[in-house]
């Protein structure tokens, strides 16, 4: 008899492309038989859910803060905070600025601390007279992790269950310092 196998990989990466989400093996069963067989079972890869607000107190007609929620793919989403230092047009402009930088460099999957370099680079004041803080918080749903980068911004607190939890940055913003490296972690 003639047993054609089946690539659980490449398997799991069509089911991931026809229903555009991630998809996991969770079991698996074999019957022997005039026509053996093997069944799979597939679920989806997100586990988690994330709910989020942004809250912004300025009496300010134009602010410098700007947000934007976005997925950099099925089951992980990025949440973008700039702030453009003061208030106006020109403050609006920065943050506006450096968020569709940070979406750009984003298409491409660079790490977010190379984009903090580039983008620290670009706000560099010999080469123009622009800062901004930012929040970069990137959430998985597949496995409930959460990574935040901040530069000079204030503090974010993330409520998890019945928990606060503070985040604090020790950075300037960007643009501020011409050696400024690294954002902190």
């Amino acid at each position: 008899h003639c047993v054609e196998t089946v690539d659980e990989e490449e398997l799991q990466q069509q089911l991931t492309a026809f229903f555009n989400e991630p998809v996991e093996v969770y079991g698996q069963s074999f019957a022997k038989g005039v026509v053996p067989t093997i069944k799979y079972r597939f679920r989806s890869a997100i586990r988690y859910e994330m709910e989020y607000d942004i809250y912004n107190k300025t009496s300010a007609v134009v602010s410098g803060d700007q947000a934007v929620i976005t997925e950099v793919e099925r089951g992980l989403h990025a949440v973008l905070v700039a702030d453009g230092m003061g208030t106006g047009q020109v403050a609006r402009e920065q943050s506006k600025q450096l968020l569709y930088l940070l979406r750009q460099c984003m298409q491409y999957q660079l790490s977010p601390d190379f984009i903090l370099l580039t983008l620290q680079y670009l706000l560099n004041p010999l080469v123009q007279d622009s800062y901004a803080t930012l929040d970069l918080l990137i959430y998985d749903l597949k496995n409930g992790q959460l990574f935040v980068w901040k530069t000079g911004s204030t503090a974010t607190y993330i409520v998890r269950g019945d928990q606060l939890i503070t985040i604090e940055s020790r950075t300037a913003p960007l643009g501020t310092l011409q050696q400024q490296t690294n954002a902190e972690k």
